[in-house]
């Protein structure tokens, strides 16, 4: 009696999930910088209130959030093969755009 194996196909649902919150996480210092360009205030109680600033971004930033988007981006690259697709399209479309603002940013901040 011969048995068969089938080999079951991996299903990438993890790294499209993971493609989704690091591409969400690439373009966090962009909001932080256009709202401290800005000088955005906030209502609260008739007071105004300065954007608070995230005080890691000042020394990881420049180096941290690029690379967590081309992680991101690679990561949802091989999950567009699961079953999660539309999280590797959400996050290929915010490790995008949150790569190029870094490199951007890195560009207006370095030769300012």
């Amino acid at each position: 009696m011969k048995q068969t194996f089938e080999q079951i196909k991996p299903d990438h649902k993890v790294k499209a999930i993971a493609s989704c919150l690091l591409g969400f996480i690439s373009i966090i210092p962009v909001f932080n910088y256009i709202l401290k360009l800005n000088e955005v205030k906030f209502f609260f109680r008739s007071d105004y209130l300065l954007y608070p600033s995230i005080p890691f971004l000042n020394l990881l930033g420049p180096f941290l959030f690029p690379i967590l988007g081309i992680i991101g981006l690679i990561l949802g690259i091989t999950g567009l093969k699961s079953s999660k697709r539309i999280f590797a399209i959400l996050g290929i479309s915010f490790s995008i755009p949150g790569i190029i603002s870094a490199a951007f940013l890195f560009l207006i901040l370095h030769f300012q």
